[in-house]
């Protein structure tokens, strides 16, 4: 595994400067909560069908009273979490973006199911571990802050016992289907040129250009995602240097944690999808040149990825995993 690690990230630094940008941000869900029945489709902004999957937008986070195992970690999140989360990441993490919202400032209540879905509710969490981001130095926890966010995941952690996050998720692996996830061809997920008439937000300048940013135009995801764990994604497939199933198989770790990307947990203690990558597609079309270079999830890709997340939450939830 450490020889993996070693040699993809050797590979995607030769190329993580000129190809990425400077600001990788992490692929992370928009809407939190439950499975929704059904499936709906839209055309976005640059003509491709794209099939929501499990969630839909918006309204798929439950609006009231959010279950959960741990009731005094929930009332300690809303009382002394939310209030600096909301001001120091909603503002970009909202439901407007321009960055993957995971965060709603009004609505402690949903913010609480959505952290849990994107993954964040573990030791370690990408929240407390990643740097100022987006051009802002004022979105970094302090100190007191992390203290705080820490004793609250503690809280979850300890009440929420073999429901909790961590010992979900590392059961999930066992319920990946090698076809599915293969028929997802990540290997020909690709970025695509920003310019003035394919974004959502009125953002100046748009165009990149290519002398500095000769990955942003249908450069392959393993570019900058082979072996890098500080992107919190892993997507190695068509690199020579690694192994065919090394993909497939870090996929599954929580440490880094790379699951999350499909998967995240509802605060009572249930698989459900993260929807992560279709978010941060939709986030990238919201920012500017040379953060995260956009991309698109097209209508036979979405469905692809819908296929395998809820093949391996329904083989999980029926107790059939492995067998």
């Amino acid at each position: 595994m450490k020889t993996r690690y070693l040699l993809g990230i050797a590979l995607a630094a030769a190329t993580v400067m000129a190809a990425c940008g400077g600001d990788s941000t992490d692929s992370l869900g928009k809407y939190g909560g439950t499975k929704k029945p059904g499936k709906t489709t839209s055309t976005d902004d640059d003509g491709d069908t794209n099939t929501p999957g499990s969630n839909t937008p918006d309204d798929s986070t439950p609006s009231g009273s959010v279950p959960t195992n741990s009731p005094a970690g929930k009332e300690f999140y809303k009382t002394n979490v939310h209030p600096f989360m909301a001001q120091k990441c909603a503002g970009c993490h909202g439901t407007a973006g321009p960055g993957p919202g995971w965060l709603t400032a009004a609505d402690a209540e949903k913010s609480y199911a959505q952290l849990f879905q994107v993954g964040y509710v573990v030791q370690q969490s990408r929240i407390i571990l990643k740097p100022a981001h987006g051009g802002s130095t004022t979105n970094v926890l302090s100190t007191a802050e992390i203290q705080k966010y820490n004793e609250w995941v503690a809280m979850e952690l300890a009440d929420g016992g073999q429901k909790a996050p961590p010992n979900v998720l590392e059961k999930l692996g066992d319920c990946f289907d090698r076809q599915k996830f293969d028929a997802m061809n990540l290997g020909q997920w690709r970025t695509t040129r920003r310019t003035n008439n394919n974004n959502i937000n009125n953002v100046t300048p748009w165009n990149e250009n290519a002398d500095n940013c000769t990955g942003c135009d249908n450069a392959p995801c393993t570019t900058c995602h082979s072996a890098d764990a500080a992107t919190n994604y892993k997507n190695s497939v068509g690199n020579p240097i690694l192994p065919a199933d090394s993909t497939f198989e870090e996929t599954k770790l929580t440490n880094p944690a790379y699951i999350t990307k499909y998967f995240g947990v509802s605060p009572d203690g249930k698989p459900i999808a993260s929807d992560s990558l279709r978010k941060k597609a939709e986030a990238s079309k919201k920012d500017k040149a040379y953060t995260h270079p956009m991309f698109n999830v097209n209508g036979n890709q979405g469905a692809a990825l819908d296929a395998f997340v809820n093949d391996v939450i329904e083989k999980y939830n029926a107790g059939t995993c492995g067998k």
